[in-house]
């Protein structure tokens, strides 16, 4: 009998396996967002899936719902990931925009970045990060390093308000960022929230002092 591959064929060294809440749900997504084929589910006696396996771009991704009792936690469950899968496709824009009109929330459009990509950030309706990026420039270590600190001192050099594209559909075509009118001082123009329940600001004793000074 021939020794079976230590990694069975069609898989790499490296997989990723995602808690999802709502699996089969995910698996419908993704086949929408980024043109997935399924290979494999396996429902549990509740439904659940307690394995499934999809292949995006030839590449294997795992994914099992989310199981409490096993500390199987999803995303939203966990308040956000620290993960974010990378994804190559022939046409970031493309995919970026299929997978917004799908559901994903757009993070960050995409546009060419200096190590090369045309580059932009999702995350899919089950709160897993997805950044989509297509090569479009051949660049040296030097040329890659060269750009990261022009990027940098660009960036340190910007104003405060900023303006940048939104590709996310039916998203405003601008979002701008900018600080809060300032005073004299250095303090936000107008009244700060002091919350629900909180006492009326009172001016000053000697504000109050001066002025009744002037009245007399």
């Amino acid at each position: 009998m021939a020794k079976p591959n230590t990694i069975p064929a069609g898989m790499t060294a490296v997989t990723p396996h995602l808690v999802v809440a709502g699996a089969a749900q995910a698996i419908e997504f993704y086949k929408k967002a980024f043109g997935a084929t399924e290979e494999i589910r396996l429902p549990g006696p509740d439904g659940k899936l307690m394995h499934a396996c999809i292949r995006i771009g030839g590449a294997a991704v795992m994914l099992v719902d989310e199981m409490p009792q096993c500390n199987a936690f999803g995303p939203k469950s966990l308040k956000g990931s620290p993960v974010t899968i990378h994804l190559f496709v022939d046409d970031a824009d493309a995919v970026f925009d299929r997978a917004a009109k799908a559901g994903a929330t757009p993070v960050m459009p995409v546009q060419d970045m200096f190590w090369g990509d045309r580059y932009g950030v999702v995350t899919d309706p089950f709160g897993h990060n997805w950044s989509i990026a297509t090569h479009v420039r051949d660049l040296t270590p030097e040329e890659i390093q060269k750009g990261m600190l022009e990027a940098c001192a660009a960036h340190a050099r910007a104003p405060a308000t900023a303006s940048r594209r939104c590709r996310g559909p039916g998203a405003p075509s601008t979002l701008r960022l900018a600080r809060a009118p300032r005073g004299r001082r250095g303090w936000p123009r107008g009244r700060r929230s002091r919350g629900p329940g909180s006492r009326p600001r009172r001016p000053c004793p000697a504000r109050r002092r001066s002025r009744s000074r002037r009245r007399s």
